[in-house]
């Protein structure tokens, strides 16, 4: 059957560059060897072991991608509505306090 990994490769590891991630970089290198018949397994991007670098190395990527931690953590939309409403509220009890 081709297509995904079966049991026996569950313990393999999708990192190509070796970095502890699977991610842009890992791409760049399955990129850089796309349907060449590379022969070196995950450090060239042939995930699967067939002996070239195809579109089921591709969807290996995909499935183990893991961009890690890189980058700026952008806050979720329900943080900032907090936000904005601890500010609207405080700016009520301050000018509700000077009114009086």
């Amino acid at each position: 059957m081709l297509g995904y990994p079966t049991c026996a490769w569950a313990d393999r590891v999708w990192d190509a560059d070796g970095d502890g991630f699977v991610n842009a970089a890992d791409a760049a290198i399955l990129a850089g060897n796309w349907l060449k018949g590379v022969g070196n397994g995950a450090s060239g991007g042939d995930f699967n072991v067939d002996g070239t670098v195809d579109d089921l190395d591709l969807a290996i990527l995909a499935a183990n991608w893991s961009p890690g931690t890189g980058g700026a953590a952008v806050p979720e939309p329900g943080t900032m509505a907090l936000l904005l409403l601890g500010a609207v509220g405080t700016y009520a009890i301050r000018r509700r306090g000077r009114q009086e």
